[in-house]
């Protein structure tokens, strides 16, 4: 107790309140109650020092403050990651030699009978217990999520950027640094972790998981004095980054959706001043940790967490990204997705549904039905129910010049038509999904490459299927970027104005909305 009793003893209470402790050690579980107690307490203190600091920098400096501090955040984790790296895989046996290492400790098969080449696959026809299902749910997850339209924090962070070419370019950066970089680093980690502390067969269930993310801490223990104090940085530094990002992207739909449209402008019949909207924007701040801490102390695991946060974001994915290329769609529609997906959400983590048929992944199918489910409801509401304000329509694509089917809207503007609209879309699609080809093919010829893996069963040779790879991800890469930056539209297209028919029948729409009120 490093603090004094009458400032300790509170937390020790408090910590006494949470359904679940804030301590992940197996080991401690066994202890006297009032010790653990008083290591949650610790830990309690720690993340509330933690998130305070970051709400203070987030609040006070706005924007530009938490991305100063992200990219600096950013290179101290992959530092203290990459460092991390080099201690785990020497102290395993070096990293050239873990893939040997892993057969020989494996070799009679490893929890729940998995051997050394699933362990080390690379491809579903080497790995272990891979459904159809789960394949579709891998090949789907960029659109059966919530971030499947890149709104959030990616579009605050792209719509910061200078220029459209600026915004293209972050978003190419952030890919290669979110997702090769990262996951390239993990592999030996990962799997130097596994030869040190390896799994006990006997675990199961929530005690299992504990001991899979508690592997991460124990590998920490394992740095020299010096490094172990550069990896904790890195890990507050991690902690920080993804907490002030969600609270200052969090603060922006409370005060700009919330606060500002419907309290002010619909409610009170007024426009915010500029003061009371940064207020209310910190205390927004305030407001969403206190959820996101009153939750976090429920969840028996972090695999728990995004499990949850998975099956909420496959519901409302392709319903995102239906309203930028749909014209239909509306925004009962997209209540009737959100409330249809937390309706059916709770049913099957609660309800504890068990779906899925021998060989299946039952989490794979629970996703494909929040997937399709809610976003049947919200294209029938769409369809059948009230259409959106054609003016509302009309001045939204004239400032966002969307691709896809926008034909009746696109109608307005002399400088716009559908067939251009519709080629946008497929041009997007494409270099979409050749970056995604591109980028996948990459790190499975470097990762493979790191780690021994062995080829896909219908491929011969494991050097020829990595060489495949790293061929088809290079001569790829010119391809997706010109397609992707064809896609910008020249400053000379977007017409300020619609047609003056449209404009009258903004004025008749208005009117007879003003006399039915």
């Amino acid at each position: 107790v490093w603090l004094p009793q009458a400032v300790h003893d509170p937390f020790v209470s408090l910590a006494g309140l949470f359904e679940k402790p804030l301590i992940s050690d197996l080991a401690i579980a066994s202890f006297p109650e009032d010790i653990q107690l008083e290591l949650a307490a610790n830990n309690l203190i720690s993340i509330l020092v933690i998130v305070a600091v970051t709400t203070f920098y987030s609040t006070t400096g706005g924007l530009r403050s938490v991305v100063n501090t992200d990219v600096a955040q950013f290179f101290l984790m992959i530092v203290g990651t990459a460092v991390f790296v080099w201690v785990i895989a020497d102290k395993a046996g070096g990293i050239t030699e873990i893939p040997d290492l892993v057969r020989q400790r494996f070799a009679d098969g490893g929890p729940g009978g998995i051997h050394p080449e699933q362990i080390l696959g690379f491809t579903p026809t080497v790995a272990k217990d891979v459904s159809i299902a789960l394949l579709v749910v891998f090949g789907l997850q960029w659109l059966i999520q919530l971030n499947s339209d890149g709104t959030g924090y990616l579009a605050q962070r792209s719509m910061a950027c200078k220029s459209d070419h600026d915004s293209k370019v972050a978003g190419i950066v952030f890919t290669i640094c979110n997702v090769p970089l990262r996951f390239l680093l993990w592999l030996p980690l990962g799997l130097g972790l596994l030869l040190l502390f390896p799994p006990d067969a006997a675990l199961v269930g929530d005690a299992l998981k504990g001991d899979r993310e508690f592997t991460y801490v124990l590998g920490i223990n394992e740095l020299p004095v010096g490094v172990k104090g550069l990896m904790l940085t890195a890990m507050l530094a991690a902690l920080a980054s993804t907490v002030d990002t969600h609270i200052n992207w969090g603060s922006s739909y409370w005060t700009n959706d919330i606060y500002k449209r419907f309290v002010c402008q619909a409610w009170l019949g007024r426009e915010p001043n500029p003061r009371n909207l940064v207020w209310v924007a910190r205390g927004a701040n305030i407001l969403i940790l206190s959820i996101a801490f009153a939750i976090m102390t429920r969840l028996s695991s972090i695999e728990t967490a995004w499990r949850i946060s998975l099956l909420l974001g496959s519901g409302l994915g392709v319903v995102l990204v239906l309203r930028w290329l749909w014209w239909k769609m509306t925004a009962w529609g997209e209540l009737a997705s959100i409330v249809s997906s937390l309706i059916l959400a709770l049913v099957l983590i609660l309800g504890d549904v068990e779906l899925a048929g021998p060989g299946m992944s039952s989490f794979a199918i629970n996703m494909l039905i929040m997937a399709v489910v809610p976003t049947t409801l919200a294209v029938l509401v769409a369809i059948h129910g009230p259409p959106e304000d054609r003016g509302g329509l009309v001045e939204f694509y004239r400032r966002a010049r969307p691709p896809g089917y926008w034909g009746p809207i696109s109608e307005s503007f002399p400088t716009a038509s559908a067939d251009d609209d519709r080629a946008r879309l497929r041009r997007g699609l494409a270099a979409t999904f050749l970056c995604s080809l591109s980028v996948f093919a990459l790190m499975t010829a470097v990762g493979s490459q790191l780690v021994d893996s062995p080829p896909p069963t219908w491929f011969p040779s494991a050097i020829g299927f990595r060489l495949t790879c790293l061929v088809l991800g290079l001569g790829l890469t010119p391809v997706w970027w010109r397609y992707g930056f064809k896609m910008s539209i020249p400053v000379n297209t977007i017409v300020d104005q619609p047609r003056p028919d449209v404009e009258r029948l903004r004025r008749e729409i208005a009117a007879e909305q003003a006399g039915d009120s």
